[in-house]
């Protein structure tokens, strides 16, 4: 409660975290480990991800989706803090591939589909380093 011990560990590390510590990033809401006194990597990549069936979420961790004309939308449920990530879709026939640049923002992104995004099965997976 008085905040002794954050004191006596800038004694310690007075430039940042000591190297491979762990902490909690508030920002993004991830588990991260300390790649030197002031730069961090997630543990786990993987940011965000769902499964998609007839057009309709199945099941999902930090995304919604919104299908349009030209393809589907997904919105991250807690926005990315950079557009520093890698989409993965699976799709029809064991099809895999990538999101261009063009669709991304830190708020979402757009998967293209060779047919209608409203019937389609197929699974994205969001990684950040």
């Amino acid at each position: 409660p008085t905040g002794t011990g954050h004191a006596s560990s800038k004694k310690v590390t007075p430039d940042g975290v000591v190297p491979g510590a762990l902490l909690h990033n508030k920002t993004t809401n991830t588990i991260q480990v300390g790649a030197s006194t002031n730069t961090f990597r997630n543990i786990s990549p993987v940011v965000a991800f769902a499964t998609v069936n007839s057009g309709t979420i199945s099941g999902s961790h930090n995304l919604a989706l919104s299908n349009g004309a030209s393809g589907a939308d997904f919105t991250f449920i807690d926005a990315l803090p950079s557009t520093s990530y890698t989409v993965i879709v699976s799709y029809y026939s064991a099809q895999t591939f990538g999101v261009p640049e063009a669709q991304k923002t830190a708020s979402g992104f757009r998967v293209i589909l060779s047919g209608s995004a409203s019937g389609a099965d197929y699974s994205v997976m969001v990684l950040q380093l």
